[in-house]
């Protein structure tokens, strides 16, 4: 009863001291609170005049902009009263396109543009005021480069016409907006004006309009971009205000939001921003206002979260000082009191680690001792009652193991001896039988039951003489094997003793195994080797049984007497038989084989001397696990078929080096033919003169292919043909070929066709030019033999793999087709079908068989399916590796029976580039250089490469085209000149030559050039060679422009480039005198105006760039750019000497 009544106090005391902190906890959250919110109210004050501020502020700056718009107006005035002394040519300027609302007409890149209702013709352009108009360019330009909302400039006459200068070209609905009059609203008064906002393709635009006079219509406006005008006036440190821009109407220019009547926010109470509040002056001198609009939400919201924030760290502060404060109270006094209570009631549950007070410390050391007395008289017995069970339930474990483990011995032993295929018995020391397995049952044919307590003699008589031999076991107590006939069988049979330690010989066990079929096998063996021997000995190619280690084991006759051994009997090593090289190849192979593990491998060697050649094969022979027993080496005599192979070689390299000098020579003068047929086809001839020059042309075409056939043939018949694996992208060959076979079958009325299976990958790895020609033959062949039809080929696969798709190429054709007879001898060399179609058809029958050839090579095979009179078709499959850069499905099915050829007008990355070519030739070299003067390219000529690297490292040509057989210094010679003494990047150089012989192609990418160009030079190549090695860039000189420039008169621009080249002089020497940063601004800034007058652009552009460097920097940073702009000026004066000096 009495620790019930203790108990009830201290609970009770407990009770009145947390009430009593949490009362205190209250009062001062209470008081941050009312603190933090007179804050508030101070923070928004602050911020009302913050925002007051903020728009006067506004309001400055929207008196500058429209200072500065007023000012561009008077500018334009001023412009329409200047006197204009150049005249209007229509001529200059695009055509007049008609809309539907409007006419139109551009009058140039930065010019402006005229746009107005009715006829352009109906208006005299050349009349004074209009050239003013128009001569507002420049200010519009100026305007809309230092106004950056400012979308559009234009004067607009009382009469509708508009003079205009856009930002954004395409936007032509803002065109019509400005014929319409919708920027502008008519008044007697002049003056700024503002229009009511516009919404164009879904942006808002308003204008500024300034009438020239109040008696007249005309007028000048600045359309604005409403939202980029806002924009102005954005100040992220007030992101919460709205910035709206109102016209006098009180209309906003920038959203469909309504604006209300100006009132004073001042006026308001004691919260003026209640509710929200607008700040809008309307200032009656200016066409535009600015409003200011703040709703309360956005006004209060960061100023609310930034006193929420404070009001937090003021709390958390509060509770951080608060509750250690409690703790430390229930430590001293609250725990002591209930710790005691708790040790009182259940002194098991105390926590081990609490410091008893000393007032308290008996009573808990006498519930302490009570409470470790119990606890270890529990803990006794229940260890001793665990140890008796675990006890008893062990050995209770061991007897069932031990059971479990003796009838698992008994069963897995007789499991293997029953799985055993050899016939096991056993017996005692007294011979008689105490078990067998299956298989000794099977061949004694009882069961077990009856054999058990039997000794061997009375269970079979010729098993008797075994006993004898199990007394001889049971006393020398080791094995014994013998050999036993038993029912017509052979049987080796092993006795052994089994032992006990206690007891010793228990008796015998005998194993008997049936090796009649094996001793069947070793006598046919011996025969065998026998009937081998003698085959080897007398086999009429030689062969060498060799040992790993390289000891001779064997040499037949032939052998012998290939290898001149008289002395068998002397030739115990491999090396004693061969000479010292040799035997080196030979011991390579036996190497090489013996760690690929390899059976066969090949070598042709030179014996006694230089007059007999053998082919040697050797093979590796293994044993049953692969490991290597000896080699076997067939020999065969290769003498004379080597020495008729090396009289062919040299025959067919006499004629290909024939071939290849005699393509030189012809070459050369078809280039000229081609190049002057070309050069007089563009100028101006009658129509009976072209015709006469196209068969020229045609005439020498034909006999160009002609020689390229022979000279493929000899390439073909000398073995020099390589294949050169590349990335093959299957469409793109596919308009190669049509491009190049649509013109010849567009003669001849054919429809042309070709497809691609789907599964076809669109990149494969192979010899893109081979397959190229390959195809290009088949499908010429084929419009030359159809007469009317169609002509398709296809592309399917056979077959493919993870890597490799096997694709069959088909060309078909409904021509006069083959005849049985005649298709045996199509890919003989200088054949074609018969005589009546030779003469019908030009060619000298090279075609198909280089294409049998190239097939060949690629390691396909040609065929055909033909019928005369019902076409031909032509197919070969090739192997190809995949290497899939392009999805399958983006290549899809392609079908393609009506060519296009896609259009490749415009400007292309090579015009205006700096060409040298180098030719001995003058007609050769004028050839060239009109043909890249075609292309727009400018070129500078020479004829000696002598000197050539100081004028390319003045010159820095984008590309060089170089002859290569040249007097004094060869092709060869000066491109490692080049290499060798220029420093910086290597100029692209490509080889002009007629000799196209293998070796020479070779010495070509070996040097340091970067290809050749067969002759004759065709523009098309040229124009190929271009596109491939120059990068984009800024035109070096821009030769349309400068005569665009000087009103299309040659003779004029070359008189100004003789002027700028003397004015080039000049700049070089002001480069070398010492140049203030004023003074080399004021330099680079006339030789940027100069240069970019006359179509140099890339010296131009260098100059601009260091003009802005220094007018930035007011120094010298980049000294770099400095030296280039020297460089590029000496590079300009370089290129107009030598044009003006006729190089």
């Amino acid at each position: 009863m009495m620790m019930h009544t203790e108990e009830q106090l201290a609970t009770s005391v407990l009770q009145f001291y947390r009430r009593a902190f949490w009362v205190a906890l209250a009062i001062t959250i209470m008081l941050a609170a009312t603190l933090t919110l007179h804050l508030y109210n101070l923070k928004l004050q602050q911020a009302f005049t913050q925002f007051q501020t903020h728009y006067e502020r506004l309001n400055s700056q929207l008196d500058k902009t429209l200072t500065g718009v007023d000012s561009i107006f008077q500018a334009v005035n001023i412009s329409l009263e200047q006197p204009i002394n150049y005249e209007f040519s229509r001529r200059q300027y695009p055509p007049v396109q008609r809309q539907s609302a409007y006419f139109y007409q551009s009058l140039g890149v930065n010019t402006g543009e005229l746009v107005g209702h009715g006829h352009l013709q109906n208006i005299d352009l050349s009349h004074p005021y209009w050239l003013r108009v128009m001569a507002l360019g420049g200010v519009f330009n100026t305007s809309l480069a230092l106004l950056e909302p400012l979308e559009a400039m234009a004067f607009v006459s009382e009469s509708g016409l508009a003079f205009v200068q856009r930002r954004n070209k395409n936007n032509s609905e803002l065109l019509s907006h400005i014929v319409a009059g919708r920027f502008f609203e008519k008044s007697d008064l002049s003056g700024l004006k503002t229009s009511q906002r516009i919404e164009i393709d879904g942006k808002h635009y308003f204008a500024m309009s300034n009438k020239r006079i109040s008696s007249s219509q005309d007028h000048t406006l600045m359309i604005f971009d409403a939202e980029r005008f806002q924009q102005l006036f954005y100040d992220k440190s007030m992101a919460e205000a709205d910035i709206l821009l109102a016209d006098k109407l009180h209309r906003n220019l920038t959203s469909t939001t309504e604006i209300s009547p100006p009132s004073d926010p001042l006026k308001e109470q004691f919260s003026p921003w209640h509710n929200g509040f607008v700040f809008y002056h309307n200032e009656r001198d200016r066409p535009l206002d600015i409003v200011m609009k703040v709703s309360e939400r956005e006004f209060s919201k960061t100023i609310i979260y930034g006193l929420g924030l404070e009001f937090s760290f003021i709390l958390l502060f509060i509770l951080v000082t608060y509750f250690p404060l409690h703790w430390l109270c229930e430590q001293i006094f609250v725990r002591p009191l209930k710790e005691l209570f708790q040790f009182i009631k259940n002194p098991e549950e105390r926590q081990s680690d609490y410091v008893v007070p000393k007032l308290w410390l008996a009573e808990f050391k006498q519930v302490k001792a009570i409470h470790q007395h119990r606890a270890q008289l529990f803990k006794r017995v229940k260890s001793d009652h665990e140890t008796l069970s675990s006890q008893l339930l062990q050995k209770q474990q061991h007897l069932e193991l031990a059971g479990q483990d003796k009838e698992r011995q008994s069963a897995v032993l007789k499991g293997v001896l029953d799985a055993v295929p050899d016939a096991i018995y056993y017996c005692n020391n007294e011979g008689n039988l105490l078990g067998c397995n299956r298989a000794f049952e099977r061949l004694m044919a009882q069961n077990k039951q009856k054999l058990l307590g039997k000794s061997l003699k009375e269970i079979a008589e010729d098993l008797g003489d075994l006993e004898n031999i199990e007394a001889k076991v049971r006393e020398q107590h080791k094995p014994i094997s013998h050999q036993l006939n038993h029912d017509s069988r052979t049987y080796y049979i092993t006795i052994t003793p089994f032992f006990s330690e206690q007891l010793g010989v228990m008796g015998c066990v005998g194993e008997l195994r049936d090796i009649t079929e094996h001793q069947q096998a070793i006598e046919l063996l011996k025969i065998s080797e026998s009937n081998f021997k003698s085959a080897i000995e007398y086999a009429p190619n030689g062969v060498v049984l060799v040992k790993i280690d390289g000891t001779v084991m064997m040499l037949n006759l032939a052998a012998q007497c290939y290898l001149n051994c008289e002395d068998i009997e002397s030739k115990k090593h491999i090396s004693e038989l061969f000479n010292h090289s040799n035997y080196q190849q030979i011991t390579q192979i036996f190497e090489h084989l013996t760690k690929q593990k390899q059976s066969v491998d090949q070598v042709n060697l030179t014996q006694l001397g230089d007059y007999r050649f053998l082919d040697l094969k050797v093979s590796l022979v293994c044993d049953s696990e692969q490991m290597p027993k000896y080699f076997v080496i067939h020999i065969q005599d290769i003498t004379e078929i080597t020495q008729a192979r090396l009289e062919a070689e040299r025959a067919t390299l006499a004629k290909s080096r024939f071939i290849a000098n005699l393509s030189h020579e012809i070459r050369t003068p078809l280039n000229v033919i081609l190049g002057l047929v070309d050069m007089v086809q563009r100028s101006t001839i009658d129509k009976s003169q072209l015709t006469r020059l196209e068969t020229v042309t045609h005439a020498a075409h034909t006999l160009l292919e002609m020689l390229n056939d022979i000279l493929d043939f000899a390439k073909v018949e000398s073995h020099e043909m390589r294949v050169k694996y590349e990335d093959v992208m299957i469409s793109e060959l596919c308009e190669d070929l049509k491009e190049l076979i649509e013109p010849l079958a567009k003669q001849k009325g054919l429809i042309t066709s070709y497809t691609i299976d789907e599964a076809v990958c669109s990149v494969l790895l192979g010899d893109k030019q081979k397959l190229k020609q390959i195809l290009l033959n088949l499908l010429n062949n084929a419009v030359k033999y159809t007469a009317q039809g169609n002509v398709s080929f296809h592309l399917s696969v056979d077959s493919q793999s993870a890597e490799a798709q096997v694709v069959r190429f088909s060309v078909k054709d409904t021509g006069v087709g083959i005849k049985q007879s005649d298709q045996l001898k199509l890919f003989d060399a200088f054949t074609q079908v018969d005589d009546s179609l030779a003469r019908e058809h030009e060619g000298i029958g090279l075609g198909l068989a280089i294409v049998k050839h190239e097939v060949e090579l690629l390691g396909g095979k040609i065929a055909l399916n033909s019928e005369f009179g019902n076409g031909s078709e032509f197919y070969f499959s090739l192997a190809l590796l995949k290497k899939p850069l392009i999805e399958k499905n983006e290549l899809g099915k392609v079908q393609n029976t009506n060519f296009v050829t896609p259009d490749n007008t415009g400007s292309t990355s090579y015009q205006g580039a700096l060409c040298l070519v180098v030719d001995d030739n003058e007609l050769n070299l004028e050839i060239t250089q009109n043909m890249l003067q075609q292309l727009g390219v400018n070129v500078v000529t020479l004829q000696t490469a002598k000197g050539i690297c100081e004028l390319v490292d003045l010159l820095k040509p984008d590309i060089i085209f170089m002859d290569i057989h040249m007097p004094e210094i060869d092709g060869f010679e000066a491109a490692r000149q080049l290499s060798e003494c220029s420093t910086q990047i290597r100029v692209p150089i490509f080889a002009l030559t007629a000799n196209i012989e293998v070796v020479e192609q070779q010495e070509y990418l070996h040097s340091s050039m970067h290809g050749y160009i067969n002759k004759p030079v065709s523009i098309e190549v040229l124009e190929e060679v271009l596109i491939q090695h120059i990068n984009p860039h800024k035109q070096f000189f821009d030769e349309t422009f400068a005569l665009k420039q000087m009103m299309g008169e040659p003779a004029f621009l070359e008189k100004m480039l003789q002027k700028y080249s003397e004015l080039c002089e000049q700049y070089v020497q002001q480069f070398n005198n010492e140049l203030n940063v004023k003074e080399l601004t004021l330099l680079a800034h006339n030789i940027k105006g100069a240069s970019a007058g006359l179509g140099f652009e890339q010296l131009a552009d260098i100059a601009n760039q260091l003009e802005t460097h220094l007018k930035k920097e007011n120094q010298i940073i980049n000294s770099e750019l400095k030296t280039q702009l020297i460089a590029h000026v000496l590079r300009v004066q370089a290129f107009l000497k030598a044009r003006i000096n006729g190089c």
